[in-house]
């Protein structure tokens, strides 16, 4: 009976958040996101970052879907937006997982997300990165 109910609340789009995290707010981290940023920064640097670039854009696709009031976490910036700021990130912090690091990287976006899909015919996102540093 339970599987049933699961099935119908995922077919009714019912998100439960709880299910995600345990009471602690920990979880469980898969593939490439359990690296640390030193991987990361290697990567990049001999463009082999293919692993790492699915992985974030996962990671920030399933946000956007599993968050409310989230069309597009990345907002103007773009997804070379966020690469550029892990770039930097993950260069200050080389020992911090990779997951960690994208999760700072959403934290510094949040503000600035899109909220709502663009109006038909709007203009397209501009090559804008934003102006503000990650934190250090």
């Amino acid at each position: 009976m339970g599987t049933r109910w699961a099935a119908a609340l995922i077919v009714l789009g019912v998100s439960i958040p709880a299910w995600a995290i345990d009471t602690e707010g920990n979880y469980i981290t898969r593939g490439i996101g359990t690296e640390v940023c030193s991987s990361y920064n290697s990567a990049r640097d001999e463009h082999r970052d293919t692993e790492f670039t699915g992985w974030l854009a996962g990671y920030l696709s399933g946000f956007n879907r599993w968050t409310s009031g989230v069309y597009d976490i990345e907002g103007t910036g773009g997804f070379e937006g966020a690469r550029q700021w892990l770039d930097y990130y993950c260069h200050v912090h080389p020992q911090l997982p990779f997951s960690l690091a994208v999760e700072a990287l959403v934290a510094f976006l949040y503000p600035s997300r899109a909220q709502n899909a663009p109006a038909p015919g709007a203009a397209a996102r501009g090559p804008s990165f934003g102006s503000s540093s990650p934190p250090p």
